[in-house]
């Protein structure tokens, strides 16, 4: 007798736990819950990212091709950086889309004195920073890391380059020094414009490295691993 004339559903069923069959049905109903929450937020997000892609076009088409912003903002585009990101990068200089992006740039500010300098950590650009132009950057660049650890995967794999992993691509890099140099120009601050590069460089490329870190740590949460050095490995 092969094992399927042997298999017995009556005696499966007398050896099965009923409040195990009830909790399989309440997983299928949460799987199935998380299911209809992960499409209706993926819908949001679609129409997010397209009303933010046709804002990216507007601009485009109001600036004309022949502006060097336009050129990067292509390139971005060529390589499928988030349209989120790629207006969160202008508006450092475009005031009107700050508030479609969530960042707030400060025209002045009133109470120097409560300010705590020590935290606004940017470096040598070139020339002397004010206040103003150093808290504003700061803000500017806490904006950008906010929005990629919203939805870290989603960011790390449009980020990344594709040919150096750990990387990011030069596309995002070339916006973001250009943005910076128009920025000081704009508050008539004097720039070493290497300098700019090597800052933008440096940024985009650590993100990438500390969106990557973030998703590895996620997982090994969720599969109940636990990351740590062992004191061999410290020796």
């Amino acid at each position: 007798m092969n094992n399927f004339e042997s298999f017995s559903p009556a005696e499966s069923a007398e050896g099965l736990d009923p409040s195990a069959l009830d909790r399989l049905r309440e997983k299928m109903k949460e799987n199935a819950k998380k299911a209809a929450q992960d499409a209706k937020q993926e819908a949001k997000q679609k129409q997010q990212e397209d009303s933010l892609f046709d804002l990216v076009v507007s601009l485009i088409d109001q600036l004309g091709t022949k502006h060097p912003l336009v050129s990067q903002m292509i390139k971005c585009l060529e390589h499928n950086i988030p349209a989120q990101f790629i207006l969160s990068i202008v508006a450092l200089i475009y005031p009107n889309i700050q508030p479609k992006v969530g960042l707030k740039i400060e025209k002045h500010i009133e109470n120097p004195e409560l300010i705590d300098t020590k935290s606004l950590v940017i470096p040598n650009l070139g020339g002397e920073m004010n206040l103003l132009v150093k808290l504003n950057l700061n803000t500017w660049i806490t904006h950008l890391n906010t929005i990629c650890f919203l939805d870290p995967k989603r960011f790390h794999a449009r980020l990344q380059s594709k040919e150096q992993k750990q990387t990011c691509h030069n596309a995002p890099i070339a916006l973001m020094s250009y943005c910076n140099q128009q920025y000081m120009q704009n508050n008539n601050i004097e720039f070493n414009g290497a300098n700019i590069a090597s800052f933008s460089r440096m940024y985009m490329d650590n993100l990438v490295e500390r969106l990557e870190q973030f998703l590895l740590n996620q997982k090994q949460v969720e599969s109940g691993e636990t990351h740590h050095t062992s004191t061999t490995d410290s020796e």
